[in-house]
């Protein structure tokens, strides 16, 4: 029976005689044994082959080393495929390397040496990622224990680094996201207006968009052939069209991805220097030195996504123009805002009910 079968079967794996740990979504990093064979010069390669055969030849000294078994936590006793590749696909550790102990804490494995050598840390996806080429080699044409070393301490490293950003720049959209609008503070009331000596009335005022501090700007005038279009008409008009706008969110976002703004965002980007290509992930290098995943998709634009002002204009009754400039953070667009325009047509029923008919239209980029 395989080393991972055994851990399978066991009662409770994580009570097994092994050192091990377990991330957040039940993933685990066990510490086996294997031997590698380790030659004069410095190469070193498993004493089987990826299939699990044995390897014909002998290539230098054989050497007991501690390895990696990544097991995923969709991983079930039965499923002898896939525990086989994870058995015969393991990731040697340098040799005198030992690991006293195993963490996982915030979706992160932190590898604990019982020696002074460097700490080994990062996602269970990064370091199946990170690792699989200097496994490949060591399980087919071997690889110089320096070379492994740099897997570990160097590319590991910067590829952990670059893990730690991507998650800080998720947490802060969600945290965006979470902070959602107090629709109490948006409510717009006649306070809120002043009248210029035109007659025109006007109102500047911060509200809270998709969990984002916008600037509402909004214009009423008044209509002298319909007495009944008063400013207490087109304020009750005015909350109606802010609250819509919070609560169609997607209906507003899939307009934009109609619109083919994600490809228009990686075309402005490629002025961007790119980086990190040989790890099967490439990010754009911008202006502040921070790293952004490239290419660009629907679901990272539409997390940077964000409403710098909207205006709503409204001459009668029957007719609002909604518009919008949006932003990206960070900015793919070099200064320039997406234009988007909502119509909203009016029906006054009886006892002041309101039937509004909304469409939206994207007007491409501006500035």
């Amino acid at each position: 029976m395989s080393f991972v079968q055994k851990l399978m079967e066991a009662p409770n794996l994580m009570n097994i005689e092994q050192i091990a740990g377990m991330d957040e979504d039940g993933n685990i990093i066990v510490v086996g044994e294997g031997w590698a064979y380790i030659s004069e010069t410095g190469m070193m390669m498993s004493e089987y082959l990826a299939d699990g055969s044995l390897r014909e030849e002998t290539c230098g000294e054989k050497q007991k080393i501690e390895m990696l078994y990544l097991i995923p936590y969709d991983l079930k006793p039965e499923e002898h495929d896939r525990i086989f590749a994870i058995e015969h696909r393991a990731f040697p550790l340098p040799p005198n390397y030992h690991v006293e102990k195993i963490v996982g804490a915030d979706n992160v494995f932190f590898i604990l040496p019982n020696n002074v050598k460097f700490m080994i840390a990062g996602s269970y996806a990064t370091i199946e990622q990170q690792l699989a080429s200097a496994a490949y080699s060591y399980y087919t044409r071997g690889l110089a224990v320096n070379v492994l070393e740099r897997y570990y301490f160097e590319f590991l490293v910067e590829s952990h680094q670059l893990y730690l950003k991507e998650q800080k720049f998720k947490q802060e959209r969600k945290e965006r996201k979470k902070n959602k609008s107090d629709l109490k503070n948006n409510k717009i009331t006649i306070k809120h207006f002043y009248q210029d000596k035109n007659g025109q009335s006007s109102c500047k005022q911060e509200i809270k968009l998709w969990g984002v501090t916008t600037t509402l700007y909004a214009n009423f005038k008044e209509c002298s052939e319909n007495k009944e279009w008063t400013l207490e008409v087109f304020i009750t008009q005015l909350n109606t069209h802010i609250l819509w706008v919070e609560n169609h969110e997607k209906e507003i976002q899939k307009a934009l991805l109609d619109a083919d703004m994600v490809n228009l965002a990686n075309y402005w980007m490629e002025g961007c220097e790119v980086v990190d290509e040989d790890n099967n992930k490439t990010y754009y290098e911008l202006d502040n030195k921070e790293l952004f995943p490239c290419p660009i998709t629907e679901d990272v634009f539409l997390n940077c996504l964000y409403i710098q002002s909207i205006t709503i204009d409204s001459d009668t009754p029957k007719e609002t123009r909604i518009h919008f400039f949006l932003g990206t953070e960070p900015d793919f667009f070099a200064y320039h805002s997406i234009e988007l325009f909502i119509d909203a047509e009016t029906i006054l029923q009886e006892s002041n009910q309101m039937d509004i008919k909304y469409s939206i239209h994207v007007g491409g980029l501006a500035g």
